[in-house]
């Protein structure tokens, strides 16, 4: 098949799970194209940086070419073009978005729904059900092919209703969720009658991570904290539990590799806390150096308060480390308290301080253990090539067929029941 791929930013730092998902299906011999609105400034990673050279970036595109090919479309097209505008039209009055931006995102679907012609696309995937799921959707009216999304959560479904996921499932071919949490959501939302058209398929994790690291010797009590510094993450929740550590337990040295608006409050709170000799900020790395990072510690962790499924939990336990992190979301599909690491209620800082102790008193055969166990549970669930299957066998399946013309009601908001509507106003 020919699929074409829109993400809203692409390459990416932290979108590392679709570049591995396109590999796949190439490897697969499908024909893959790479949209994108905008891509990553902050590369370092030189497979990001190669995968930058064949991503076809909207706004880097000279702004004569940019409107020229809007405008033939547009002429070439208008009945289609116009159906999209009425449905832009009233998804900005039903859901809440600024006129400009849905001026924007009907923009985006042009110039989606020429490229993909030029690929001769059958398909057109996109990844996280924000915006790009509405560009989508427009892209499908104004002539594109059948498409398909990909949910993480869990921002998505913090505006549920402004995303329309309920309308979203139902004209996708299908949808696809990263873990058996993420799908109970989308089917919290979707109608009874699309739930067959949610797969779980699960991120895949890089080769390079596939195979168990040297445990450290002499080091047991050093951490790695791969996330980014975002108020989600729960940092400051990790900081105060070994605040409370202090007094009774030679502290761990942690290394917290990431970027994020929260840099200086965390130093700050490191330097309040008396923790500077314990905890290094180590900034953005590259693949490989967050590789030797993980390998060089004796444990993972992550205080998150909302989660996916976390590609550095993935990682960390697939190199044979035990990890440590909260049981929010789809964590606990993934991590398995006592059998690969600990787990502690989200938020709960006397919980990851007890997490903590127990891991400090572990012996270096306990937690090779318990890594041994966390690589073997890791390369069963996120197989880059059994994903990459998985994945080929429903795009080209019978059951794929779109919907985007046809008759449909919504089922009633939440709201309307007296249920809070979680809607957000950005993007």
């Amino acid at each position: 098949m020919n699929i074409s791929y829109f993400i809203n930013l692409y390459p990416a730092v932290t979108h590392t799970f679709i570049r591995r998902e396109i590999n796949g299906l190439e490897s697969l011999g499908h024909e893959v194209q790479r949209l994108s609105c905008r891509s990553d400034t902050g590369l370092i990673d030189e497979d990001d940086l190669d995968e930058r050279q064949v991503t076809t970036v909207f706004r880097e595109t000279g702004k004569l070419d940019f409107m020229s090919s809007i405008f033939k479309y547009v002429c070439l097209h208008p009945a289609r073009v116009f159906l999209a505008s009425c449905f832009a039209a009233g998804y900005c009055i039903k859901r809440g978005v600024a006129p400009h931006r849905m001026a924007a995102y009907i923009t985006q679907a042009v110039l989606v729904c020429i490229n993909c012609r030029k690929h001769h696309a059958h398909h057109l995937r996109v990844h996280l059900g924000g915006n790009a799921a509405v560009i989508a959707r427009l892209a499908h009216r104004m002539g594109g092919p059948p498409f398909s999304i990909a949910y993480h959560g869990p921002d998505e479904f913090d505006a549920a209703c402004r995303w329309d996921i309920p309308g979203a499932v139902h004209e996708s071919s299908f949808v696809t969720a990263i873990s058996s949490d993420c799908k109970a959501k989308l089917c919290r939302w979707a109608s009874p009658s699309d739930w067959d058209r949610i797969h779980v398929l699960r991120c895949s994790i890089s080769e390079k991570f596939m195979q168990i690291a040297p445990f450290p010797s002499g080091n047991q009590h050093r951490i790695c904290v791969l996330s980014r510094l975002e108020a989600a993450k729960g940092l400051p929740l990790l900081l105060n539990a070994l605040s409370k550590l202090s007094s009774i337990s030679e502290l761990p040295h942690v290394d917290i590799v990431g970027e994020g608006s929260m840099r200086n409050q965390l130093a700050s709170m490191i330097a309040d806390l008396n923790l500077d000799g314990h905890v290094h900020l180590c900034g953005a790395l590259s693949g490989i150096d967050v590789k030797r990072r993980i390998s060089s510690a004796s444990a993972v962790l992550l205080p998150s308060f909302r989660e996916g499924l976390p590609v550095s939990l993935m990682e960390a336990m697939a190199l044979g480390r035990p990890v440590i992190a909260s049981w929010c979301d789809g964590i606990p599909e993934l991590v398995r308290s006592g059998v690969d690491g600990w787990t502690f209620a989200p938020g709960d800082a006397d919980g990851l301080a007890n997490a903590l102790e127990q891991y400090l008193q572990a012996t270096e055969e306990e937690l090779i253990e318990m890594g041994e166990a966390g690589h073997q549970q890791a390369c069963k669930l996120h197989s880059p090539k059994v994903l990459a299957e998985q994945l080929s066998k429903i795009l080209v399946s019978g059951r794929a067929s779109s919907r985007a013309g046809s008759r449909y009601e919504h089922p009633a908001d939440p709201s309307s029941a007296g249920e809070v509507c979680p809607c957000v106003s950005g993007d």
